[in-house]
């Protein structure tokens, strides 16, 4: 039997293949969740066409399972609140997993510039006792090092270790 000129086994194939791709995309986000890039690419790494993870991305935003705004809002929390990060680092973050250019400069906007160096200064606080035992210099670089992979820029990295050296916590030790 045929449709359009293809044998009828072609389409029902054509199914399980969509059927087994949101499948794969479901047991893939109960992982972790992911963004629009991150599922397609993991999908094409398992193999399926475009048109059938163009398919299982539309499926998966119908039923609201993969959202690049809202991935894109829980990292930015994420990196700022539960893994003290700077405005480069999760911009990085962003990019690398795949969330449009629009959507990462609204999210970032959300970002303070005073919550950025609060969260600065507190991981500056933690690396600085984390560090008592070396002598000053060294300590001082170690601190100020680590803030900068954290992807803070190194104007505010400068501020917050003055701050810090006038405080009390700073000239302990050293």
């Amino acid at each position: 039997m045929f449709l359009n000129n293809r044998p009828l086994f072609f389409y029902m194939a054509n199914l399980d293949t969509k059927a087994e791709a949101l499948q794969t995309a479901l047991r893939i986000l109960a992982a972790s969740p992911k963004s629009e890039h991150e599922m397609a690419r993991r999908l094409a790494q398992k193999g399926y066409s475009e048109t059938v993870i163009g398919t299982t991305l539309q499926e998966l935003q119908n039923q609201r399972l993969i959202n690049d705004q809202q991935y894109a809002q829980d990292l930015v929390t994420r990196y700022a609140i539960g893994r003290p990060s700077g405005r480069r680092r999760i911009a990085f973050e962003l990019q690398r997993r795949g969330i449009p250019p629009e959507i990462c400069r609204e999210v970032l906007q959300r970002i303070t510039a005073e919550g950025e160096e609060e969260n600065a200064r507190e991981l500056a606080q933690v690396r600085w006792q984390r560090f008592a035992a070396l002598p000053r210099p060294a300590r001082i670089k170690k601190v100020q090092d680590h803030l900068v992979r954290r992807g803070f820029d190194f104007d505010l990295v400068r501020r917050v270790m003055n701050t810090l050296g006038s405080e009390e916590s700073y000239d302990e030790n050293g």
